[in-house]
């Protein structure tokens, strides 16, 4: 996995698994491609040959060893991390123009999307996820999201809130609430707004059936989030097989 803070070979990994999730999908003669973190090898093999005008790699992998990739994998355009991908476009643009090769990264920050960011919904149409916030700060041994994803971020509630209502719009009626740590949402914020502020302003959105809360600290579960029996809050926790 590439969450653990065990160190290991990026390019390894880079050029190994996942090839054939990095081809082009029926497309004859694809004019870029982006590798999430595997099968670069055989891309850059296509490339020399013509088939390819860009070879991008992006991802988890870029954002945590992007310097180390760059040395290593010369047949790779462009790298870029968590932290850049709302500059995708602009960044395929120029690395098709040969006007860039390089490392896209930020690190030690992740970027926080809004409401107003481009998204588009797939899987069943009635749920939908809703990210709160951005990285994490517990830093535990297991992981290395942290290092990653960097510092936790919390969105504002104005924004959450104008984001539910467009998926409500959209026919959504269940949200699955997510980030690194859930529990953890307003403390960075002015004033320090706890989850239960963020459960109630879910709860008034017209159109929205279940508030579904994802990746809940045991440490952090009080009865600011088990006491809320008058609002429409999935059982998430607790009761799994009723049965």
């Amino acid at each position: 996995s590439y969450a653990s803070p065990e160190r290991f070979d990026p390019t390894r990994h880079a050029r190994g698994e996942g090839l054939a999730r990095a081809r082009h999908h029926g497309h004859a003669r694809p004019e870029r491609v982006a590798c999430r973190g595997a099968g670069v090898e055989g891309q850059g093999v296509q490339k020399h040959v013509g088939e390819l005008q860009a070879l991008v790699v992006a991802g988890c992998l870029p954002q945590r060893y992007g310097a180390d990739l760059a040395k290593e994998l010369p047949e790779v355009d462009v790298f870029v991390g968590t932290g850049q991908f709302q500059n995708i476009a602009r960044i395929l643009d120029e690395a098709r123009g040969g006007r860039s090769r390089g490392v896209y990264v930020d690190a030690g920050r992740t970027h926080l999307y809004d409401e107003s960011s481009p998204r588009l919904l797939i899987g069943a149409r009635h749920s939908a996820y809703l990210k709160i916030a951005e990285g994490c700060d517990r830093v535990c041994a297991f992981c290395a999201i942290p290092a990653i994803r960097g510092r936790f971020q919390s969105r504002t509630l104005d924004s959450i809130v104008a984001e539910a209502r467009q998926l409500a719009e959209q026919g959504v009626r269940e949200v699955n609430v997510i980030s690194q740590d859930t529990l953890s949402w307003g403390k960075d914020l002015e004033g320090r707004p706890r989850i239960d502020a963020l459960i109630r302003a879910l709860d008034a959105v017209d159109g929205l059936d279940w508030v579904r809360l994802l990746y809940l600290y045991p440490s952090a579960l009080g009865d600011a989030v088990i006491g809320f029996s008058e609002v429409l809050l999935a059982r998430y926790f607790g009761e799994l097989n009723e049965k």
